[in-house]
């Protein structure tokens, strides 16, 4: 029966409280820096054109520039795990990712009042988890798969364009049909 047996992936419990911790303080610190930005015309307009482009169902602009950022992100955090043999200095660029995540969801709620906070609860924050969960197994489980290994950002990204994809063609669908 030994033969048999799958030991599974290994990871590290101090990099998972540590990645946790990062994205929990860095969604704080977006909150709060909501406050200050909020005036800018660049993050409403993002709000404004985000809720626009998932009411009417618009996926072209949308996708485009999500796996845009999302391949430039899980890229970034695999490189570094990938050839530094110090895997925290990943956490800078999910500190980052989470600041902005933190500071668009603040700005969905308050630009744009019931549209914004529907997409910001039904599309962009379960979203944004996705990604940080798939940066999370970008940066721990890197060497793993040494064959395939520098294309898994990029089936991770097409993975979370997927995800969002369900989200807004089906789930935020449903829920408007319902509403």
């Amino acid at each position: 029966m030994r033969n048999l047996s799958f030991n599974g992936f290994k990871y590290d419990k101090k990099y998972l409280y540590a990645f946790i911790l990062t994205v929990i303080a860095a969604f704080i610190c977006g909150i709060v820096l909501c406050i200050i930005v909020d005036s800018s015309i660049y993050f409403n307009k993002f709000a404004q054109n985000y809720v626009y482009f998932v009411y009417n169902f618009k996926n072209g602009k949308l996708i485009f520039s999500h796996v845009l950022s999302e391949v430039l992100y899980l890229y970034a955090v695999f490189l570094i795990a990938y050839f530094c043999k110090i895997r925290y200095f990943t956490l800078i660029i999910v500190f980052l990712k989470s600041v902005f995540f933190g500071l668009y969801t603040c700005i969905l709620f308050t630009v744009s009042s019931f549209g914004g906070a529907m997409v910001a609860i039904f599309v962009f924050i379960p979203t944004s988890l996705v990604s940080l969960a798939l940066c999370y197994c970008a940066a721990q489980f890197c060497k793993c798969f040494k064959n395939i290994s520098f294309i898994i950002p990029i089936i991770f990204a097409v993975a979370d364009t997927v995800v969002l994809l369900i989200l807004v063609n089906l789930i935020f669908r449903l829920v408007i049909i319902i509403v």
